[in-house]
């Protein structure tokens, strides 16, 4: 039950913590006027070749499980390692190229790169006390 609880508890603060988010960049713009042009997706589109790339290698890995010669598949493996690094790479260029999509659209005009700063620092933090709390929550017993 404690852990239906928590997560209850947990689902409340996130919601509160997008509510108020919510709030705060509304206000902001209607407060100064900031309009939102949406033309240039680009950014955003690149998630679609993303994820063709993630369907090709499933079904590379899906190909590589039928084969039995050693040499096949010591080839496979390095093929499929290659495309995998290829993806993460494009992910991290992706997360940065929605960032800076997202503060070009917000027309923050100089502070853009600080938002944009602080709004990769946020999601890092977010990474590691993610690690962090998975880690202790390990140690305890509770995972």
């Amino acid at each position: 039950m404690a852990k239906i609880g928590t997560f209850v508890i947990g689902m409340i603060l996130v919601s509160l913590f997008v509510g108020v988010f919510g709030i705060v960049i509304s206000q902001g713009t209607v407060n100064y006027g900031v309009t939102f042009d949406n033309s240039s997706l680009s950014a955003y589109k690149k998630m679609d070749n993303l994820t063709d790339m993630h369907e090709d290698l499933k079904e590379g890995v899906e190909e590589d499980k039928e084969r039995t010669g050693a040499l096949d598949l010591i080839g496979s493996f390095f093929s499929n390692s290659y495309k995998t690094l290829k993806i993460t790479l494009r992910s991290i260029d992706l997360f940065e190229d929605m960032g800076e999509q997202a503060v070009d659209d917000a027309h923050l005009g100089d502070t853009a790169p600080l938002f944009k700063s602080a709004l990769i620092g946020i999601v890092i933090l977010v990474i590691i006390l993610t690690i962090i709390s998975l880690v202790i929550a390990r140690k305890s017993g509770e995972v």
